[in-house]
């Protein structure tokens, strides 16, 4: 992670933030100035005498970004910084960041293949698939409106339930979702015609929380089987078989 990474351990924290400035020749007042300045900022001016050691993970992940801001950068580049932590540090160290980030009004790019992540952090994702961009957009409108199926089932903890489906433009505008409907209107079969592949065929993605377990009898159900049970405690994932399809409810 680059809070160990970035820092000299036998070097102080003061010394460290400083160390850009040295190498730049700026002069011994000047640094001084601009590295209690950049400290005050981040909130670990009291800790400037001390080794990175001595101080915390998220401190010292505070004078990883002082190293990098007392040098005026225009943009931050993140790659993978909270990897190598734990779980219940790494939820903590991403309120930490974007707190950080949104106050110094400093644009970040920041690399993760952790989707949550992404979501609770971002303005804007770009989604990546063997060096190409799939999908730029802000989180909400990728979570709600996911452009290809690689990223429906990235984005979304459980994935998005993904139903193949068949355009026929010769009845007009009607869509089948097997296993639900034979026949659709409204929003996804006008969607349809532009989804749909020369053989008629596309995909329609629901997300888990839209779709709910009813009563037999229900108009427009879906008779299904569960396999398998996850309880959360917030939430708790049904996995069903309903003809051949699995998904998650």
């Amino acid at each position: 992670a680059f809070q160990d990474y970035g820092l000299y351990p036998h070097l102080s924290v003061f010394q460290n933030i400083e160390f850009p400035l040295k190498v730049r020749k700026i002069a011994e007042g000047e640094r001084k100035k601009k590295v209690q300045a950049t400290a005050e900022k981040l909130g670990i001016a009291e800790y400037l005498d001390r080794k990175p050691g001595q101080i915390s993970v998220g401190q010292r992940q505070r004078v990883s970004l002082a190293r990098a801001l007392v040098r005026n950068p225009r943009v931050f580049l993140m790659d993978e910084p909270l990897s190598n932590l734990d779980a219940k540090l790494r939820a903590t160290m991403r309120t930490e960041i974007k707190k950080l980030v949104t106050s110094l009004g400093i644009t970040t790019v920041y690399v993760t293949h952790d989707q949550i992540e992404a979501m609770s952090m971002a303005d804007r994702i770009a989604v990546m698939r063997h060096g190409d961009m799939v999908q730029v957009a802000t989180p909400l409108e990728i979570y709600d409106r996911p452009r290809t199926e690689f990223v429906a089932d990235f984005i979304g903890s459980p994935p998005m339930n993904l139903f193949p489906a068949h355009f026929d433009g010769k009845k007009g505008i009607a869509a089948s979702v097997q296993p639900f409907a034979d026949s659709l209107s409204g929003e996804v079969a006008d969607r349809a015609s532009s989804f749909a592949d020369a053989q008629g065929q596309f995909y329609v993605g629901v997300r888990p929380e839209h779709l709910m377990i009813v009563r037999d009898g229900v108009e427009g159900a879906a008779s299904a089987n569960v396999d398998f049970v996850e309880p959360l405690g917030q939430t708790t994932n049904v996995y069903v078989d309903c003809g051949g399809h699995k998904f998650i409810v």
